[in-house]
């Protein structure tokens, strides 16, 4: 069986309540018979110093209910719709072909797959200084990160293949340019060390109301 029709994909509400409780009630609704690979958490904090606490919060209670099998966690600050927070879930069901890791680049989890079609690396949720660092001072740590990450686990630059980047008012201009410009200068820049036979890989910018890039 391919790799991808193991990967299945659901979504959690929470009713608005206290943010530690809505995270609790969004944890225990996720399946213990699958491997939890990411969680993607969509709420609205009223600023970035909450932006930062809740994501604190967010990594105590993660540790707490997974220990050494963290998976990778993103709070992207976009309102949720009927909902006081919101969680998107990437499981995976194993079989005895696959190997899964769990590991840790600094404060930030990741997972590595092993299995018979290939070697893959699921990891996210990257972020600077959310209160003290503009987009593209972010965005050229975050890609510091990432090329650091891909050198440790041995992938090539150009073996990426998706990227969601979340970016703070997306369309608001520093200078001349848009926060979203400022991060392809940053991304293209990396993207130059590499040859890309097949064209950069498919990249989505998406806009958020806080949380830097």
């Amino acid at each position: 069986m391919n790799y991808c029709d193991k990967i299945n994909y659901n979504i959690y509400t929470a009713e608005k309540a206290a943010f530690g409780d809505m995270v609790d009630k969004l944890l225990a609704q996720l399946p213990q018979n699958e491997l939890i690979l990411r969680l993607a958490f969509f709420g609205t904090p009223s600023d970035n110093e909450q932006y930062v606490s809740r994501r604190i919060v967010l990594r105590e209670k993660i540790r707490k209910y997974y220990g050494n099998c963290e998976p990778v966690v993103s709070y992207v600050s976009q309102p949720p719709l009927n909902a006081g927070l919101v969680l998107e879930a990437h499981t995976y069901t194993p079989d005895e072909g696959d190997h899964i890791t769990y590991k840790h680049i600094g404060a930030f989890p990741y997972v590595v797959l092993e299995n018979g079609c290939g070697r893959f690396l699921f990891a996210g949720g990257f972020h600077g200084d959310v209160i003290n660092f503009g987009i593209e001072q972010q965005s050229k740590e975050v890609i510091h990160l990432v090329s650091d990450l891909m050198r440790r686990e041995g992938f090539p630059i150009n073996s990426i293949i998706r990227q969601w980047n979340y970016i703070e008012q997306i369309t608001k201009f520093d200078g001349e340019d848009q926060h979203y410009q400022i991060f392809n200068n940053a991304r293209s820049e990396y993207y130059s060390k590499a040859t890309w036979d097949n064209g950069y890989p498919a990249a989505t910018g998406i806009g958020a109301n806080l949380g830097a890039f």
